[in-house]
């Protein structure tokens, strides 16, 4: 009997733990803004996919280079690392978390570095595609959104939802945001 309570004891803690590091808070722009160490405009150059030193769990790298800095000195270019990818025949795919494409502009919130990399705040909370009409060579922000966000265009025919900004009044919105931070 004394067995199975610790069995039962250790499993509840083991799941406790595993459910508390799954758990994501939701955060607007200016908390993005404000806990961000990095924000940057930038294009996805390349990305390669690692194990980590335990082959437990698979990482993929995309270094982005910095065309702007929009907080911080992030340098000419950032590698944002991100749980998840494919490699030796393996995969790992972790809900919520960004997959950068070569070529695609976005504007990236970005935590600490560690070991010379580093990561998006809030999952894809801190992503935001940038993209660029054909016709007028305007640039625009999107972030997916939940369904129920406030300011939420969504679309009729996959459900999605996304908020569209131009690039410009976007990045004055991120800078008003940081630079109201508290010491």
């Amino acid at each position: 009997m004394k067995k199975w309570k610790a069995g039962f004891f250790a499993g509840l803690f083991l799941a406790a733990g595993l459910a508390g590091a799954s758990t994501v808070i939701a955060l607007d722009l200016k908390a993005l803004s404000q806990q961000a160490e990095v924000i940057v405009l930038g294009r996805c150059l390349e990305s390669s996919v690692r194990w980590n030193a335990d082959r437990t769990r698979i990482y993929t790298d995309w270094t982005v280079a910095v065309d702007q800095a929009v907080k911080g000195a992030p340098g000419k270019q950032v590698v944002v690392r991100q749980l998840g990818g494919e490699l030796d025949g393996k995969g790992l795919l972790v809900s919520g978390v960004v997959r950068l494409s070569a070529g695609e502009e976005a504007v990236l919130f970005l935590g600490p570095a560690r070991e010379g990399v580093r990561r998006i705040l809030g999952l894809s909370q801190g992503h935001y595609r940038v993209q660029t009409d054909p016709v007028t060579s305007r640039k625009w922000v999107l972030q997916a959104v939940e369904p129920a966000a406030p300011a939420a265009a969504a679309s009729s025919q996959t459900g999605a939802s996304a908020v569209q900004v131009s690039l410009d009044e976007f990045l004055a919105q991120v800078r008003k945001a940081a630079a109201e931070a508290k010491p």
